[in-house]
């Protein structure tokens, strides 16, 4: 074993706490997780020997726990009032954990207060440990299955959503299509339609063509019998338009109305 001289923090985390104390620098293989100090095998072997620490937690080096572990296992065993003791008992009246010295004040009156190592040691202290297991592990299994089914409905809704968008499409093309077989439909027809009545206008202007012609042509012939002729001319021949000519006109005019159709 070496001796004397200060020790830095880094040299001080593989030695022996215990041999420190008696300024002896040897190397650490243990580490107690109560006690929360490195000792070496010597050490170890007299503090698992002692009476007030043979029951405390004594493993490898290389099996020490983290430090935020070691600090939520101190929280765990710290007594709720005094900070620096341990608790060591459990008050049913209360459900609560205390230490020595709240036994003996804050609980003396309490009627079950049961040690803690008893409880451990008990077969229901076993059984709530198991018990306990087990609801945790249903809690568990139930918080994957509320997971699992949130994530189905969560690609359920984006399934549906995507759904809704081509049946929307779907729709919307669908629809265009149908509004261009209307527009072709109708564009047809109006052209039909247009070609059928611009033809029987033209029929109709050229009748009326005709019809002015041969009107222009008849009173045309009367101003030269009425300028030329005699009275008795003009009244035979008026006899005769309206025997003849006239009849044919008002056919001609009848037709050059659309009527004739």
């Amino acid at each position: 074993m070496a001796t004397g001289g200060e020790v830095s923090g880094k040299e001080r985390k593989g030695l022996c706490d215990t041999c420190l104390f008696s300024s002896t620098k040897t190397p650490s293989t243990l580490f107690c997780v109560d006690c929360k100090e490195f000792l070496c095998h010597e050490c170890g072997t007299a503090h698992q020997a002692q009476r007030l620490s043979r029951h405390h937690k004594i493993v490898d080096k290389s099996d020490a726990p983290p430090e935020e572990v070691i600090a939520q296992l101190s929280a765990l065993v710290a007594c709720p009032v005094h900070k620096s003791e341990d608790v060591v008992y459990i008050c049913r009246d209360h459900d609560q954990a205390c230490c020595s010295q709240c036994a003996n004040t804050v609980h003396r009156k309490c009627e079950k207060l049961d040690a803690i190592e008893d409880l451990i040691k008990s077969n229901n202290g076993n059984d709530r440990e198991h018990e306990l297991v087990n609801q945790m592990k249903r809690l568990s299994d139930f918080a994957t299955g509320m997971r699992n089914h949130e994530m189905n409905h969560k690609k359920a809704i984006n399934d549906s959503a995507v759904e809704i968008d081509e049946t929307v499409a779907q729709s919307c093309r669908a629809l265009s299509n149908a509004v261009d077989a209307l527009q072709s439909s109708i564009a047809l027809q109006t052209d039909q339609t247009k070609t059928q009545l611009l033809k029987y206008v033209d029929r109709n202007l050229t009748l009326i063509k005709e019809l002015e012609e041969n009107i222009s042509s008849e009173m045309h012939q009367r101003d030269l019998v009425v300028k030329h002729g005699r009275k008795i001319h003009t009244f035979l021949l008026d006899m005769r338009l309206k025997q003849t000519k006239l009849p044919d006109l008002k056919k001609e005019k009848y037709k050059s109305s659309g009527k004739g159709r």
